[in-house]
């Protein structure tokens, strides 16, 4: 149910259009997953299928309460917490992507990315960007 585009969005946005060193390998984390601004490198993968699972797995454990999640949904979910970890207050605290940015979200400290209120607002205009709508 993740829109491969906004997936897409927010692999260009995380990684500079895969320029960063964290999205190649032996790094592979193409969604910034526990990066930090402060250099944590985050989330290793050791593939792209699997750096991709995660990845989406994560978005739909922002996306959706755990109740709410198919068989299928719910496999992604249990690659991306062991990749890193969520606490369980934050599944489901993002049902639409403007609220991905911790600031927005209505649960403290959850949201995919810690600084900025307008991350999910980023990620749509680079989709929009990539469908051709700007």
């Amino acid at each position: 149910g993740v829109d491969p585009v906004i997936a897409a969005a927010q692999c260009c946005h995380e990684t500079g259009n895969l320029t960063s060193a964290r999205s190649q390998p032996p790094q592979r984390n193409l969604a910034g997953i526990g990066a930090t601004n402060d250099g944590a490198p985050g989330a290793a993968f050791p593939s792209l299928e699997a750096a991709v699972k995660a990845q989406v797995g994560r978005l739909i454990a922002y996306a959706l309460p755990p109740a709410r999640r198919t068989r299928s949904q719910q496999a992604l979910v249990d690659i991306a917490m062991v990749a890193k970890p969520l606490d369980a207050s934050c599944h489901g605290s993002a049902p639409t992507l403007l609220l991905l940015g911790e600031e927005p979200n209505p649960v403290p400290l959850c949201g995919w990315a810690r600084w900025g209120k307008d991350y999910g607002a980023r990620l749509a205009a680079t989709a929009n960007e990539l469908r051709g709508l700007v």
